[in-house]
């Protein structure tokens, strides 16, 4: 499918057609590993970024980060920067200056065949710049960010490559400063989970600050709701699960249910009387992971008889809580072995599901929600974390 792109105003470029490997290895290692996740958070390291990145600046997007999509990116628009260049415009740029069209000559070569180009001053010199954003081919949606700074005699000259997947990006104007801004995705969840602001010298990137969205730490910053759908019977069963919902971690693996059994030595890693027919059925649990831009991490089951497991094909389809299923186990209980979800939502928040499987039915016997509250934490984004 061919991506679409939309011009929100000349500066400002957002790539829609967000759902659902040679690259992978590296570009994944290198850009999410170092750049993102690996990022310093130390002290000394937030007070560099912010001699990059001012502290208004911060505080500006700090708010707009937390709140919806549409906040932070309104928050963008309100500083963009640059204009988008038409195609005469660049292949006019191209006719004098041998790297703008070799640029033009790979993008040719490439299925998408697609690339945004911004004139905008980058490294804050007074002498409009090039950037490129190129699209790359491929299931994940690498691309290649350029830029071409500008010469007194109205050259271009290729200073400065990095590497990202497809993302929302632009250059934003700040006391008269420009400075490249990009919504970063988490990429197991494909939500959004901060803010990257980089700033310019001389044609190269210096550095800035990544102003990710963290869970807050501590029992109070959690809210934890149960209700027991089928009767107030099964409020026995809300202690277990509220305990457990005050200590999970997202991206968490869960152990066997105390009615499970692990199978270390078998095709099917647990068994259990999961329909409560009398019978042991085999399955296996693992965590299927994505390795590409329209999927997201979730929980792979696989039953050795998909007959005896029809319910939980059921279960699966019939959630409407908008979760993603990451984690099952199997409980024995007084009311029979109950078999719980665990589906997690955006990035930190998750609800827990307890159905009662009888054979080829069941029944949602209890639910706990837990909404984590966030916060914005500041961390570096050095010259040497680029790809």
């Amino acid at each position: 499918m061919k991506k679409h792109i939309s011009t929100i105003t000349p500066s400002f470029v957002r790539m829609l057609n967000l759902s659902p490997m040679g690259i992978i290895s590296s570009l994944l290692a290198v850009f999410i590993g170092n750049v993102l996740t690996g990022c310093s958070a130390s002290a000394p390291a937030q007070e560099a970024s912010r001699e990059l990145i001012p502290e208004d600046l911060i505080a500006y997007f700090s708010d707009d980060i937390l709140g919806s999509q549409e906040e932070m990116e309104g928050a963008m628009l309100s500083l963009a920067s640059g204009q988008e260049l038409d195609a005469e415009k660049i292949q006019e740029l191209a006719n004098r200056n041998p790297s703008i069209q070799e640029r033009i000559t790979e993008i040719s070569s490439t299925c998408s065949r697609e690339g945004t180009w911004l004139e905008v001053d980058a490294d804050n010199d007074g002498i409009n710049d090039i950037f490129l954003c190129q699209y790359l081919d491929g299931s994940l949606h690498p691309v290649s960010y350029y830029l071409f700074q500008g010469t007194s005699n109205g050259n271009y000259i290729l200073t400065d490559q990095q590497r990202s997947l497809m993302e929302e990006f632009g250059f934003i104007r700040w006391n008269r400063k420009n400075y490249l801004a990009r919504i970063t995705r988490n990429f197991e969840k494909k939500v959004t989970d901060g803010l990257a602001l980089q700033y310019y010298e001389n044609g190269r990137c210096s550095g800035g600050a990544w102003l990710s969205i963290t869970a807050k730490e501590g029992r109070t910053s959690r809210s934890i709701q149960t209700s027991c759908l089928e009767n107030e019977q099964y409020r026995d069963l809300a202690p277990s699960l509220e305990t457990l919902a005050a200590e999970y971690q997202p991206g968490s693996r869960l152990p066997c249910g105390t009615a499970e059994k692990e199978n270390n030595e078998s095709d099917y890693n647990r068994s259990s009387d999961i329909n409560n027919d009398g019978s042991v059925e085999q399955y296996d649990i693992s965590l299927w992971q994505t390795t590409n831009y329209y999927t997201v991490d979730s929980l792979s089951f696989i039953p050795e008889s998909k007959d005896a497991c029809i319910a939980m094909y059921d279960i699966a389809q019939e959630d409407d809580g908008s979760g993603t299923c990451m984690n099952l186990w199997v409980d024995k209980t007084d009311y029979g072995n109950i078999t719980y979800v665990l589906y997690e939502k955006d990035l930190y928040d998750f609800y827990i599901c307890g159905y009662l499987i009888s054979g080829t039915k069941y029944q949602k016997l209890i639910q706990t929600d837990c909404h984590v509250q966030t916060e914005v934490t500041v961390r570096k984004i050095s010259p040497d974390d680029l790809p």
